[in-house]
């Protein structure tokens, strides 16, 4: 969100005129450079005239919306052909061009254009000339304007708004903060709405020229630190609720599905049911009862007809499955040996290699990271007794700060990160060994593995989630309390 302000390409071009085509079909003649302009705002002024019946002319700003009933859409046409050429001719240092606008009051020195304000312009050129020009035409020094623009997933798009000052120590154009500071009085206090202020935003694009000329200011930093615990808190919030969900699923929605709703629906409703059809035709049961006795004294002749016919068929099922058996029981018993064969010298070797490789490469990642965090660890002791035997004339607090940074990163964020993307991999890992020595009944226990241990470590996860956005928070507050202890740091 710190980045610069998008350059003039977004703006129209100076060539579309605002005028329409004359009467007769043909269209109106080509201008360049400040002959366009000059068209441009003289068109301007006509339709403006026209609209307002011959008032005096004010810059874009100052009419209403709409302005007059029905034409609405032309007064939009016209600002949108005025205020984006201004903007354009600030960003190509054009100063003769500029004046024109000012001189024929279409635009003032402090015109908006998508929230930017011209001197934010002006200082995002960084043209000296342009700055004391807009300045001395009216530019207020301490306005704020958007700076940049970003997007966030559930906020939508975002702004960062900056004063010229701000803006200047963010380029770390020394000599545009001291002509904001010493020739138009600049306040240096100001805070943006996401508490930075103008010596911080020195600090952290490294400008230190910039820094030791600002004044010592301590004010933002708690605005500085919310904002900047925004996303971590929103992460927290959301792994909160997925930590509610998941355990209301498995304490109270899965033993009332079991308990309550499974025996409701498959046996109380359909007992009740059918207990409620047998009470409404009881009439109809010493009937049907009659009939079955009448009945037993057949089927039961019926069935020992069958049984006989059973007994007598036997012993020909019996030689016909010695004979199967006979036939082919070798061959089954051949092809389970090459089986067995087979799965202990191809498949076990190759799921063998697969798991050999995985471990292989994730002593290789690891050796290299420690060799790394031993390599920082070092040159931060280095640097604290050249320090400390230079009495820190080379080498600032921050600079010691800075390396405790770099290794507490590595040791609790980098470290981590690689031994974890090792045993990530253990899960693609496991099913081409699986695989390898079981095909697909490997790849189908390799799912329903995957499944309980997604289910085992969700809630793990989440409150590594929660507890990772507290400690970043943590460290952002650190930085903070460093910061208000030295507001150069």
């Amino acid at each position: 969100m710190g980045a610069s302000l998008p350059d003039q390409s977004k703006a129209p071009s100076e060539n579309e005129s605002l005028a329409p085509s004359d009467d007769d079909g043909s269209s109106p003649p080509a201008y360049s450079g400040t002959e366009s302009v000059a068209h441009k705002i003289q068109t301007y002024v006509e339709t403006m005239s026209r609209l307002t019946q011959g008032a005096p002319l004010k810059p874009v700003e100052s009419y209403p919306r709409p302005l007059v009933d029905g034409l609405d859409g032309l007064v939009l046409t016209a600002e949108g052909e005025i205020v984006p050429p201004f903007f354009a001719a600030i960003y190509r240092k054009e100063i003769d061009v500029v004046a024109l606008f000012l001189q024929r009051n279409v635009v003032t020195a402090n015109t908006q254009y998508e929230g930017r304000t011209p001197l934010l312009a002006a200082v995002a050129s960084k043209h000296l000339p342009t700055v004391k020009f807009l300045l001395e035409h009216g530019a207020n020094p301490d306005e704020l304007g958007v700076y940049s623009t970003g997007w966030d997933h559930s906020l939508g798009k975002i702004c960062t708004f900056r004063t010229p000052l701000q803006a200047a120590a963010t380029e770390g154009h020394l000599p545009l903060v001291k002509l904001l500071m010493e020739t138009y009085g600049c306040n240096d206090g100001v805070v943006a709405p996401d508490g930075q202020i103008a010596l911080r935003l020195a600090a952290e694009h490294g400008h230190r020229e910039v820094v030791a000329y600002l004044p010592a200011r301590r004010a933002g930093g708690f605005r500085r630190w919310k904002t900047k615990h925004q996303a971590g808190l929103r992460r927290t919030r959301v792994a909160l609720g997925k930590c509610a969900t998941f355990v209301k699923l498995f304490v109270w929605d899965v033993e009332k599905f079991v308990l309550w709703t499974v025996p409701k629906n498959v046996v109380v409703k359909p007992l009740w049911s059918r207990c409620r059809w047998a009470w409404e035709h009881r009439a109809d049961f010493l009937p049907w009862c009659q009939l079955q006795i009448r009945q037993l004294g057949s089927r039961l002749q019926h069935a020992g007809a069958r049984l006989v016919e059973a007994i007598k068929a036997s012993p020909r099922a019996v030689v016909r499955a010695a004979k199967y058996v006979r036939q082919h029981l070798p061959a089954f018993l051949h092809r389970q040996a090459r089986l067995v064969w087979s799965f202990v010298t191809v498949r076990i070797p190759q799921g063998a290699l697969v798991v050999t490789r995985w471990i292989y490469d994730g002593i290789v990642a690891v050796s290299a990271a420690v060799a790394r965090g031993a390599l920082l660890v070092a040159s931060l002791v280095h640097s604290a007794v050249h320090a400390v035997v230079f009495f820190f004339s080379t080498l600032t607090v921050r600079d010691l700060w800075n390396g405790l940074s770099f290794v507490l990163a590595h040791v609790f964020v980098t470290f981590p990160r690689v031994v974890w993307s090792w045993m990530y991999n253990f899960g693609d890992v496991s099913l081409r060994a699986l695989q390898a020595l079981f095909g697909g009944l490997g790849e189908c226990i390799w799912l329903v593995v995957t499944c309980l241990g997604f289910l085992v470590l969700y809630l793990p996860r989440k409150i590594l989630t929660i507890l990772g956005n507290f400690g970043e928070s943590l460290a952002r507050g650190s930085y903070e309390v460093i910061v208000w202890l030295n507001p150069k740091a």
